[in-house]
């Protein structure tokens, strides 16, 4: 039994139908869709990697959602960054990145040491130094654990700005990045498990929210008011198992982290 289908199962077991009359099937998966889409928000445990080759003096660039998630799902904020020696890279803010250095909007390299970033644009991205196109010899260990090439820029993001306003050629750099992002899950829409993409920790809570939401379609002010405690036991439940994926079995010093606006990021 897949898990979507079991949590549907023991649903229907609270709601006292074994079999769709009343509610029906497609009701309780936009239910279960819609529970998972708000434990996602609030966890940020729906998460991708991709791979990415930057191209030659272009500087910004937007995460785009068409190659890299599942249809119907959509990026919401890059969490860490790689660069092709395996280092982390920071990310920052531009009026930080210009306290360390006042000339960094036009400095090239081929070692990308920061992401300059802006939390109202949080898909947006700007590399620091700008790309170029001189031999690179990678140092560190390949990062690419797909085993499959790096794309380049123009399929993984939208090309904003270049060095040059009057550089329009598309050359590809030996920079590349790899980076890790939080995204929103496609919809459930059958009882197959391939787009129920959260930890099974928080199946319990699911349960309890589809039938919430689907008691509160309900006109009757009974099943309406179980509705509701159906709802608090979803809160419940979210905490808890919230609690026990909040717990990590390394040992981590504050020292190694650097709180830079809603990421902690490796120094």
């Amino acid at each position: 039994m897949t898990r979507v289908n079991d949590i549907l199962v023991k649903a229907r077991d609270t709601l006292s139908e074994k079999t769709p009359k009343r509610w029906k099937t497609d009701r309780l998966l936009r239910a279960l869709s819609e529970g998972q889409q708000r434990l996602a928000q609030e966890l940020n445990c729906v998460r991708e990697v991709c791979t990415v080759q930057l191209c030659a003096g272009y500087h910004t660039y937007k995460l785009d959602a068409t190659n890299i998630v599942a249809a119907g799902g959509r990026p919401t904020s890059i969490t860490s960054a790689v660069n092709h020696a395996g280092k982390p890279v920071r990310f920052i803010t531009s009026s930080v990145m210009a306290d360390i250095n006042p000339d960094w909007r036009t400095e090239t390299g081929n070692d990308v040491e920061y992401i300059i970033y802006d939390k109202q644009k949080p898909l947006i991205f700007r590399v620091y130094p700008i790309p170029t196109t001189a031999d690179l010899t990678e140092t560190g260990a390949s990062f690419n654990t797909t085993n499959e090439p790096f794309a380049d820029a123009a399929t993984i993001c939208e090309i904003i700005s270049t060095q040059s306003n009057f550089d329009i050629t598309l050359e590809l750099s030996p920079v590349k990045l790899q980076l890790e992002f939080n995204h929103t899950p496609p919809a459930i829409t059958t009882v197959v498990d391939t787009n129920l993409l959260i930890p099974e920790d928080f199946d319990i809570a699911l349960k309890h929210y589809v039938i919430g939401i689907t008691l509160r379609d309900d006109l009757d002010g009974q099943n309406r008011s179980f509705g509701i405690e159906e709802l608090k036991l979803f809160e419940q439940q979210y905490m808890f198992a919230k609690n026990l994926t909040d717990n990590d079995f390394v040992d981590e010093k504050d020292e190694h982290y650097a709180a830079v606006g809603y990421n902690a990021v490796i120094k």
